[in-house]
């Protein structure tokens, strides 16, 4: 279940097919071997190796059956060899205590959401405890193909364009540290983006698969969807990396994100997201790990720092699962943004792509049971804890931009701004910050404000045309989307994307346009939707 063999289409996101089950997301393989040499080029590619064994050595488990819901990864063909079955998505927890009573406890995780297959436990635990022993001794750190520190951010089709934005946006606050721009495939379509780049930014290049692996490899075996994150980072040049999303933009000037103890100390640095955690116990399980019922590290309820309470309960306890020793930290991640030493966490790094590799069958679906964001973000944190490395998970709890609908009559979100890591660190550790209320209140910490992740709509050029996005009901009038001015304090985000999106895209020679997935895009329709957001930007701040 772990390979897909002879895959020709190049779209990022696509479901491909065997004789068994869909497999959403997988990676293909062959038995090439390669490895690196002192100019950043691969020949006999270590890359390859690792990627073929994280293949070789997965669970061979079938998708999850389900006929609660219906997703990419669930099916209703239930098999001897299915994960298991799913009684009903994990409901969305949040920072609302009135919710937390026995929601998150050892048998409610266990027992009330995924109900795991008692067949394929051997198997996956086999599989998962055989590949970290392996790569115990295995891969040492490639240090000739790493150095420096710099941000990657991914592209590819639409994606470049929204990089694009939030490279302007780097730009226009004065960060000039490297940037490197993934690009997974169609070298054709995105050469003259890269160009664009090199000549309108100093130190910003793209990094494209075709140059990291052999051509023949990438004729017949395709990365997919959430395993470019893990190879983004594996890839690129950096040792030191701030990793990004294509639509999350930092707010400040971010020179010295990498200066500081805490990174140098832990070598990674999590961001939270806004529900609690809902990991299932038998992925400790899993990779023999061993949760200690008699130590209760954590109390989300009133102290984020550890507490070392003894309990007696045992697993019949109601108290969170993931207070006890032994579990990953409450609450759950979130990796728009993300900061990784590659030296200090290469083997991280590997396991992370092992679980996003077998994500769409088994360790998606462990880590956080269809709860709210399933995905990649729990495998970067996931592997270094496994691996007993050092990490700092921030707490500051993020803060929502969001405004009326009034096409929807309701309250959308638009973005949520995470917090300078630092400050987190000094509320916790030198101001010795302990209410707990005050210490997570959004409202309270909107100036620490680090980045801004825009994941709703995106700030996409077509998707934002179509819906006709921020505009009035009555005179489709344009109003501001982004209204949080303690977040982005003198920054005018909106305006500085905007502009940047305008002024490239809708140039009157569309031969200079240099993204060309929008070259059969209803042109006009798209500019004149956004020369009424270039006006507003450029002749409205942003309101009280």
């Amino acid at each position: 279940m772990g390979t897909v063999e002879n895959v020709q289409s190049s779209e990022p996101d696509e479901i491909v097919i065997d004789d068994e089950v869909v497999i959403d997301d997988e990676i293909v393989i062959d038995d090439e071997v390669v490895a690196v040499d002192t100019e950043n080029k691969l020949t006999d590619n270590i890359f390859q190796d690792i990627i073929s064994k994280i293949s070789s050595m997965g669970p061979k488990v079938s998708l999850p059956f389900s006929q609660t819901f219906s997703e990419t990864d669930t099916t209703v063909d239930l098999k001897d060899d299915s994960l298991g079955y799913y009684i009903k998505k994990c409901p969305n927890i949040g920072n609302n205590p009135e919710d937390w009573v026995d929601t998150l406890s050892y048998n409610t995780l266990k027992d009330s959401y995924l109900i795991v297959n008692d067949h394929v436990k051997e198997e996956i635990s086999s599989a998962h405890k055989g590949f970290i022993e392996h790569l115990k001794g295995n891969w040492e750190y490639p240090s000739t193909f790493y150095e420096g520190s710099g941000i990657v951010i991914g592209g590819g089709g639409k994606y470049s364009l929204q990089a694009y934005a939030v490279i302007s946006a780097i730009r226009e606050l004065k960060t000039t540290l490297p940037i490197e721009v993934l690009i997974p495939s169609s070298l054709e379509q995105d050469k003259p983006f890269c160009e664009m780049l090199n000549t309108k930014f100093d130190d910003v290049k793209c990094i494209f698969l075709q140059d990291i692996f052999e051509d023949q490899f990438l004729k017949t075996h395709k990365f997919h969807a959430f395993q470019y994150k893990s190879l983004a980072l594996m890839v690129s040049s950096f040792q030191n990396v701030l990793l990004l999303d294509a639509d999350d933009f930092p707010v400040r000037n971010i020179n010295d994100i990498f200066d500081n103890d805490i990174f140098e100390e832990n070598g990674m640095i999590v961001w939270p997201d806004f529900w609690r955690r809902t990991t299932h116990p038998y992925f400790y399980e899993s990779a023999g790990i061993d949760i200690d019922f008699n130590k209760r590290l954590r109390n989300f309820y009133e102290n984020i720092d550890e507490i070392n309470e003894t309990t007696d309960e045992g697993k019949d306890s109601k108290l969170p699962y993931h207070d006890f020793e032994g579990a990953l930290p409450d609450p759950s991640s979130e990796t728009g943004e993300f900061l990784i030493d590659k030296k200090r966490h290469w083997k991280s790094l590997i396991l992370s792509l092992y679980y996003n590799v077998h994500g769409p069958n088994v360790f998606y679906h462990l880590f956080s049971q269809y709860a709210a964001g399933q995905g990649d973000k729990e495998t970067f944190l996931a592997a270094a804890h496994i691996l007993e490395l050092p990490y700092y998970q921030v707490y500051l709890k993020p803060s929502l931009d969001a405004y009326f609908e009034p096409k929807e009559d309701a309250r959308r979100s638009v973005a949520y701004y995470q917090k300078d890591y630092r400050k987190d660190y000094q509320y916790r550790f030198i101001d010795n910050e302990k209410n707990l209320n005050d210490f997570l209140n959004h409202k309270h910490t909107e100036s620490d404000s680090l980045f801004a992740h825009c994941n709703l709509p995106k700030f996409d050029v077509i998707q934002m045309t179509d819906k006709n996005d921020f505009t009035y009901v009555k005179d489709d009038e344009h109003f501001r989307a982004m209204t949080c001015k303690d977040c982005l304090k003198e920054v005018d985000l909106e305006k500085i994307f905007t502009v940047a999106y305008y002024e490239e895209v809708c140039k009157e020679d569309q031969s200079e346009n240099v993204f060309k997935y929008l070259v059969h895009k209803n042109h006009d329709k798209i500019c004149k939707y956004w020369k009424k957001r270039y006006d507003l930007v450029l002749n409205t701040v942003i309101a009280d």
